[in-house]
C-alpha cells in the first residue's frame, strides 16, 4: 500500500515537473522571438545605413559580411583554413564583401 501511494506521489511530481518544463519552454520561444524581432530591427537599420538600402537578401549579406570580418580578426588561422578547404566559398565571400564596400562608396557619394 505505501509503495502505491509512493509511486501515485511520484508520478504526480513528474507530470507537474514536465508540466513546468513545457511551461519554461514556451516561455523562451516567446522569448527567442521576440529577441528575433529585435535583432531583425537593428540589423535591418544597421544595413539600410551602411548601404543606402534594406532587404532580406541585403541584410543576409551584411550578417555574412559582418561575421566573416570579425573571425577573420579574432581567429585569422580558422579563416585561413577555411578559405584553403573552401575556395568557393571564399569566393562568395569576395563577391559579398566587394558588394558592400560599393553600395557603400555610392550612399556615401550620394550623401555629399
Amino acid at each position: 500500500m505505501i509503495l502505491i501511494i509512493i509511486i501515485i506521489r511520484c508520478t504526480l511530481i513528474i507530470k507537474q515537473f514536465h508540466h513546468v518544463v513545457n511551461e519554461n519552454r514556451r516561455e523562451r520561444r516567446k522569448l527567442d522571438e521576440k529577441f528575433q524581432e529585435e535583432f531583425d530591427s537593428l540589423l535591418s537599420n544597421y544595413t539600410e545605413l551602411l548601404l543606402g538600402e534594406e532587404n532580406e537578401e541585403l541584410k543576409e549579406k551584411v550578417q555574412v559580411w559582418m561575421l566573416y570580418t570579425y573571425m577573420s580578426k579574432n581567429m585569422p588561422g580558422l579563416v585561413k583554413h577555411w578559405n584553403a578547404k573552401f575556395p568557393d566559398g571564399k569566393q562568395t565571400i569576395v563577391q559579398i564583401v566587394s558588394e558592400i564596400k560599393k553600395m557603400n562608396e555610392i550612399r556615401k557619394q550620394n550623401q555629399k
